[in-house]
């Protein structure tokens, strides 16, 4: 297939995933549309808004050149089960995934389409300008906040790269909003792992499975706001009060790691897996106050190993010791 692939025409398909989206789907759809090269399907699956996000899709969508589904919900639906459903409906070569309130560039499926044709990619992923609630460019791209800075225009990593499995395991490189992968792996991708947000599972699925290339080219504005569900704004403090469960989250990134330790059967990453196992292992129990603060310093070699801003991750950790040992503290005096 692939040898005869620069003569074929990869058809393209965008699931963008809403929830209450109405007050920005507009900007973002009319971005879709107005792309250099055009997609062949729109997948909008709603996540059970309560107010006008699927009216606005239809009056935006209908009448357009361009196919469309939307796909509605009974219940609410997270953003990793919403994204899931609406890749389950999409039947083209290409999928590119959508968040409801960003903006794409108008080159952004043009210059995709040439990678996965020259490159024989199998997930691509871009970076992407940072811009307040207006559109306005903050001066920051996305991969200069999780510190990605390949040194190439196009960055290729072939199936079970090692150095992209060590960008993956210190910081999440491969955003929702900026990848597209062939649909023939989309079997082996759904379901979503219920450990990992989607976009992480795809990224570790995909290094498991394929070619990975980063286009070093920032492709949409990521637009910055009080609802995003998933922003770049992160401070010791803040990682408490607007998301809960600190704690749970290690917990649940250890099991997502030993999930795809189990089913993989490279070697080399399987030893990445196992030594990344133990670090969450140990994280885990030095926010249980099982390891003292001794010995988190005597770890601190894996914490710069594996963590992005190791120092505020451990950090973050001692904190979380402290808040954890309150709330046992404060359940046990109300049991008694």
């Amino acid at each position: 297939m692939r040898s005869n692939e620069l003569s074929q025409e990869l058809s393209v398909g965008v699931v963008i995933a809403t929830y209450n989206g109405e007050k920005y789907i507009k900007q973002q759809l009319d971005s879709i549309l107005a792309q250099t090269t055009k997609p062949d399907l729109i997948v909008i699956s709603d996540g059970y808004s309560n107010d006008n996000t699927v009216m606005e899709c239809e009056r935006n969508l209908h009448g357009k050149s361009i196919k469309y589904k939307i796909i509605t919900s009974t219940k609410q639906l997270s953003v990793k089960n919403n994204f899931e459903k609406g890749i389950s409906y999409c039947d083209t070569d290409i999928i590119f995934c959508a968040d409801q309130d960003d903006f794409w560039l108008p080159m952004k499926i043009e210059k995709f389409l040439d990678v996965f044709r020259n490159q024989s990619a199998d997930l691509v992923f871009s970076n992407a300008y940072i811009t307040d609630e207006f559109l306005n460019k903050t001066g920051k791209n996305l991969w200069e906040t999780v510190g990605f800075c390949p040194d190439t225009e196009i960055k290729v990593f072939d199936k079970g790269d090692v150095c992209f499995l060590n960008e993956l395991n210190r910081h999440n490189v491969v955003t929702g909003m900026c990848v597209a992968f062939r649909s023939t792996f989309k079997e082996q991708l759904l379901p979503f792992s219920e450990n990992a947000i989607h976009d992480v599972w795809i990224a570790y699925k995909m290094n498991q499975l394929g070619r990975i290339v980063a286009l070093n080219s920032c492709e949409v504005l990521y637009r910055q706001h009080n609802n995003n569900a998933i922003g770049t704004r992160t401070s010791l403090r803040s990682s408490f009060h607007r998301k809960k469960g600190y704690y749970e989250r290690i917990v649940k990134r250890k099991h997502f790691i030993e999930d795809l330790c189990t089913y993989n059967t490279d070697k080399q990453l399987k030893c990445i897996y196992e030594k990344y196992i133990k670090h969450l292992n140990f994280r885990i129990e030095f926010v249980e106050k099982k390891m003292s603060l001794f010995q988190g310093i005597s770890r601190i070699k894996n914490y710069i190993e594996f963590e992005y801003n190791w120092l505020q991750i451990f950090m973050k950790d001692i904190y979380a010791r402290d808040r954890k040992s309150t709330r046992l503290n404060s359940s046990h005096l109300e049991q008694s």
